[in-house]
């Protein structure tokens, strides 16, 4: 019988009776011969002291074995002595229950617990490894008491962990050690985990269940075990075969790096060679029409989009060797006062040489004229003494 008591009810109930003895006894010694049940219980009052006192002794006993608290996430199962042992098809939920002495009550958890196991096995090549694995399970309601029947309350050592090693052994036994630890990890837990879908049960669905919606007595695990997930947390080798098997796979990431780098070199090197063929082929076709005239018009035209912009800057045209303009840049008003100056300076020194230049071919004038002079006058004293002669 299950019934829902409120906490704290039972030792309210005790205070009460506590309270009632209490009165009782009062009312006795308080008026001993005024009624004929006080002069009895006057006359009894050792006895009945005595019996009271064996009745609170016996419930605060008996308390604990008749109300049993199903806490929440669990269920219980009955084994009634006098009505056949466990009572079948029958679950109780949480609450408290009301049961005679005599019985027993088994209560299981029905959360999804998480349990850490490690099973040994051989790969394919006959290596011994060890996988740490995480199973989440819980156990279902419907088929409770046939699990408390067939299996017992050590179901998980009884039926959980060897179904789940056989079907990792069996699974791994398919494997080397370097595809179970590297390169198939993945797709063995999933292997593993699907086989074990019709074994323990990890699709949830119970599959005892006759007509009447009562369970059967030849139920499978898989009815009794709901496996939510199997993962693989660790896989451990021996020594030596993990260190070879890193090893092996560092070689082969630095093969497909050297690979990938020589498919980088080849892509470049035809990557720039047609490049090269694109520049020649382009060079082949403007060469025929391409002049210096059209050459130094494109110059003129790129030197005046410069000189369009919004800085400071001195265009001369024509100043070049080829005819192009001269941009000279000035990043400020100072350096344009200071380029003023510098040509102002330059024009006078430019003043002062023409003045010196002149001056120079007067002198060279004057010498040339009195050199003349002077060869005249040799040649007429010349002239002179031959004819004194």
């Amino acid at each position: 019988m299950q019934v829902n008591l409120m906490p704290g009810l039972v030792p309210l109930i005790v205070l009460i009776l506590g309270l009632i003895i209490s009165l009782i006894y009062y009312w006795v010694r308080r008026y001993p011969e005024r009624y004929a049940i006080t002069r009895f219980l006057h006359r009894n009052k050792a006895q009945l002291l005595l019996s009271t006192l064996c009745f609170i002794l016996l419930g605060l006993v008996l308390i604990p074995v008749i109300f049993i608290p199903v806490p929440y996430g669990h269920s219980a199962v009955i084994w009634a002595r006098f009505q056949g042992g466990t009572l079948m098809n029958v679950h109780l939920d949480e609450g408290t229950l009301l049961v005679m002495p005599w019985d027993r009550v088994y209560i299981y958890s029905t959360q999804y617990k998480v349990l850490e196991h490690e099973f040994e096995a051989a790969t394919k090549n006959g290596l011994s490894i060890r996988i740490n694995t995480v199973i989440r399970y819980r156990v279902k309601e419907s088929t409770l008491s046939h699990l408390h029947v067939n299996v017992g309350e050590d179901y998980v050592n009884r039926l959980l962990l060897p179904e789940i090693g056989s079907r990792a052994r069996i699974e791994i036994a398919k494997h080397t050690a370097e595809e179970v630890y590297a390169t198939q990890r993945l797709d063995v837990q999933n292997k593993i985990s699907k086989s074990l879908q019709g074994d323990v049960g990890l699709s949830g669905q119970s599959t005892c269940m006759n007509k009447n919606k009562n369970v059967d007595v030849n139920c499978k695990s898989s009815d009794y075990i709901e496996l939510q997930e199997f993962l693989i947390r660790e896989i451990v080798l021996p020594e030596g075969i993990h260190e070879a098997i890193v090893r092996k796979i560092e070689k082969t990431y630095l093969r497909d790096e050297y690979e990938t780098r020589i498919e980088i070199a080849t892509k470049e090197a035809d990557r720039k060679l047609e490049e090269a063929r694109g520049i020649a082929g382009f060079q082949e076709i403007v060469k025929k029409g391409i002049s210096e005239t059209y050459l130094r018009w494109r110059g003129i035209e790129a030197t005046l989009d410069l000189a369009k912009s919004n800085n400071a800057k001195v265009v001369v045209i024509g100043g070049g060797r080829d005819g192009l303009p001269i941009i000279l840049n000035t990043e400020s008003t100072h350096s344009v006062q200071n380029d003023n100056s510098n040509l102002e300076k330059a024009l006078n020194d430019k003043t002062k040489i023409q003045n010196a230049v002149q001056v120079v071919k007067g002198v060279t004038s004057k010498v040339k004229g009195d050199d003349q002079q002077v060869k005249k006058d040799v040649k007429a004293d010349d002239e002179r003494v031959i004819q004194f002669n």
